[in-house]
């Protein structure tokens, strides 16, 4: 029994959520685009639960797509003049007033060191593809996040690099978006 038990420690994942907090420069400002826009994120991905190395030699796991939309959303609200979350990714079928579907893609990278199982490194890539109704491609931007956290602070929240990592992409999106 003491064998299970050290066996499923060894391998098991240990949730976290890299849910950033919203840097107040992500919303400010007037929306530089004029484009008005429909996001889409497949009910798949947002279900989709991603194991990555931590440290010591588990596993985190974490929801991307789940832990960063609230953020995107306020990226492209502060980008764009109007922005709505669409059920469909066809762009034939964008309602009226749209002019563009955005579809997102995350990439995240972690590790961690020997002495706590949560990752103390993190890297996450936000990348946002426009299409018009005919299925254009209107802009492909990435924006780029990278941090690391300390020991204490992973003690007290176990997900703190990815937050770092998450909101940092997030500006780097909208300074992306923005050009």
């Amino acid at each position: 029994m003491t064998a299970l038990v050290g066996l499923c420690l060894a391998s098991c994942a240990h949730s976290i959520t890299i849910t950033p907090e919203l840097d107040p420069a992500l919303k400010a400002g007037n929306p530089s685009q004029a484009l008005k826009v429909g996001y889409y994120i497949d009910p798949v991905l947002r279900e989709t639960e991603v194991v990555t190395d931590g440290g010591g030699g588990d596993n985190a796991a974490y929801y991307p797509y789940r832990d960063l939309e609230f953020g995107l959303f306020s990226v492209l609200r502060a980008v764009f003049p109007s922005v709505a979350r669409l059920e469909s990714g066809d762009p034939a079928l964008l309602g009226e007033g749209l002019d563009a579907l955005i579809s997102t893609t995350i990439h995240t990278t972690s590790s961690g060191g020997v002495m706590m199982w949560a990752p103390d490194s993190f890297g996450v890539v936000v990348t946002c593809r426009g299409i018009d109704r005919d299925g254009r491609q209107l802009f492909e931007v990435s924006g780029t996040g990278q941090a690391g956290a300390s020991s204490s602070e992973l003690m007290s929240d176990p997900g703190a690099a990815g937050r770092k990592a998450a909101a940092r992409s997030l500006l780097d999106l909208r300074r992306q978006l923005d050009e």
